[in-house]
């Protein structure tokens, strides 16, 4: 079965749900990019709903009938091509104008069949927010780009880092928009786009305003603030700090008691009475300030050790990183005693010029060292690792070699993502698809931020939306295990499981050749499926990996703990 083939199959059945009302968001998704990839698939929807409409037009109360499942429907679309064939070769010029008719009026009878499906819906579940519910969203919407993110600051550094309830999620790299961080314990550098710096440390509740304003409403932060961010300012409930080009603490007990502390330069202090601003207070280097909600304050004052520098920060950061990068290697250590382990790359180099990546893997049948093309050596996860770059280019990839069959198999790796710029983007993809070269195998991320597992003769399955615009420009773990033996792929990002899928006719898969971060086919609109971002770590067990390994797996090799 080749690509074209698949898809088609795929687009059938997902007709057939179309017709019943029962698309899922899962379907709407591969939809989009179905649609997106291949003009002849445009072409066959197209026709698919001009099928429902003329049926509806002639029988009138049809329900569907034997037309309701995908390879029934797909029967009646192919048998409809051949047919228009054969209308082709008698009628010449003369078929351009039907053609270009049935194609002008395509788009309106879309709109009308999926409005009343989605009124029918409604009707007939009674606002049930279940899996026939269409989403309420244009088709092919695109999350490509970071600049899409409406951020105003980033998370520079994390140490020991842990986070409340509703605020976990944010790492080393996090684009923050303005929203609220509530720090349970440890500390965070916020650069702000304005150009000042905070550190905050938990137990904290620290408010992002804009490019320019924060509010602590609970623990400690530091503000360094150099000329091109003067006039930046640190609030709480009891006072106003703007800031005239300086270096200055604030401490707020959560109590009605604010103090601010000037280490270097000078700021305004505007005490907060009755909701209005106060009479300003101009402090000085070495001064301090206690301001009570009430409007009353008075000097103290100050302790400079008490409030983290950037340098000390930097100091602890790499103590940790370096305590980190020992428990990573340990992990690799073990993983490599592992009989299952095929391929095993970490990315570390310290020869710049050197165009291959070492497979570590100890074992027998294991696949050879990867081969780089166009990429270019970065810095990865920690500093003093190295990671691979994907220039967004249709040369960028690494070569692999992946031997024998796979009735279980588990991918991962490391990656951060800087555009979802085609509806698909390779993860690993093998070279050969169709013909006679086995069951082959694809993972790889769509535009909407899932990612794909798809077999050449099992199909494909598609996880829920595993990266969103917060997380471009981060490092994320993503990881897929099949089992051809249960029929299941599961899908996991940051060591969670997200999703468990069910692959029906599966067999056991055969790699070969393989680009990682690529891909090359011999269909053109479809060859185009080049990562855009950079990668550090990959991973291929001849086994299913636990959810437990998995979770211990992102664990010991996230950048920020």
């Amino acid at each position: 079965m080749d690509d074209f083939t698949c898809d088609k199959r795929q687009l059938d059945e997902i007709l057939g749900k179309l017709r019943e009302g029962d698309l899922t968001d899962a379907d709407i998704e591969v939809l989009n990019v179905l649609l997106e990839s291949d003009a002849r698939l445009r072409d066959r929807y197209a026709s698919g709903m001009l099928l429902f409409t003329e049926l509806r037009r002639h029988q009138g109360s049809w329900d569907g009938g034997a037309l309701t499942s995908g390879d029934r429907f797909g029967e009646v679309l192919d048998a409809g091509e051949s047919v228009e064939a054969e209308a082709r070769e008698g009628a010449g010029e003369g078929l351009i104008f039907y053609r270009l008719s049935r194609y002008a009026i395509a788009g309106l009878i879309v709109l009308c069949v999926l409005l009343s499906i989605a009124l029918s819906a409604a009707i007939n579940r009674g606002g049930d927010e279940g899996k026939g519910k269409l989403p309420k969203k244009n088709l092919a919407v695109r999350v490509d780009a970071i600049d899409q993110v409406d951020a105003v600051a980033v998370i520079t550094r994390m140490v020991n880092a842990e986070w409340e309830a509703g605020s976990d999620g944010f790492v080393s790299g996090s684009l923050l928009e303005p929203c609220i961080l509530r720090l349970k314990s440890g500390l965070i550098q916020i650069e702000f786009y304005s150009g000042a710096t905070c550190i905050v440390e938990g137990p904290a509740v620290f408010e992002i305003k804009s490019d320019n304003h924060g509010t602590c409403h609970r623990g400690k932060v530091r503000s360094y603030v150099p000329d091109v961010a003067h006039g930046f300012v640190v609030d709480s409930a009891e006072a106003k700090v703007v800031d005239l080009g300086t270096e200055f603490g604030i401490r707020v007990d959560g109590d009605g008691v604010s103090e601010i502390q000037v280490f270097d330069g000078s700021v305004e202090v505007h005490g907060v009475q009755a909701g209005e601003f106060g009479e300003m207070k101009l402090l000085r280097v070495g001064e301090g300030m206690q301001v009570s909600r009430d409007g009353s304050h008075h000097r103290i004052g100050i302790d400079e050790s008490a409030f983290v520098s950037p340098a000390e920060l930097a100091r602890i950061s790499t103590r940790r990183i370096a305590r980190r990068e020992m428990l990573w290697r340990d992990h690799m250590t073990q993983l490599r005693e592992d009989p299952a382990l095929v391929l095993l790359y970490t990315f570390e180099t310290d020869e710049p010029w050197r165009r291959s990546v070492s497979n570590l893997s100890d074992q027998k049948g294991k696949a050879n060292d990867g081969v780089i093309v166009g990429c270019r050596w970065v810095t990865g996860r920690w500093p003093g690792k190295s990671g691979l770059k994907f220039h967004r280019s249709s040369s960028d990839r690494i070569r692999a070699n992946i031997p024998g069959v796979f009735k279980q198999v588990t991918f991962s790796t490391w990656v951060k993502i800087e555009g979802l710029d085609r509806p698909f983007n390779a993860l690993i993809l093998t070279k050969h698809w169709g013909g006679r070269s086995g069951n082959k195998v694809h993972w790889q991320l769509l535009r909407n931020g899932s990612t794909e597992f798809s077999t050449l003769k099992g199909g494909r399955v598609v996880s829920p939306v595993l990266l969103r615009k917060k997380d471009f420009g981060k490092w994320v773990m993503l990881s897929v295990s099949f089992d051809s033996d249960r029929d299941e792929v599961k899908h996991y990002v940051n060591g969670g499981l997200v999703s468990r899928q069910i692959l029906k006719g599966s067999l056991p898969v055969k790699m070969g050749l393989c680009d990682i971060g690529n891909w090359s086919s011999g269909y053109p609109q479809k060859s185009r499926r080049f990562l855009h971002g950079s990668m550090d770590e990959f991973l291929v067990m001849r086994r299913v990996m636990s959810e437990k390994e998995i979770g211990a797996l992102y664990k010991a090799g996230r950048n920020e703990h």
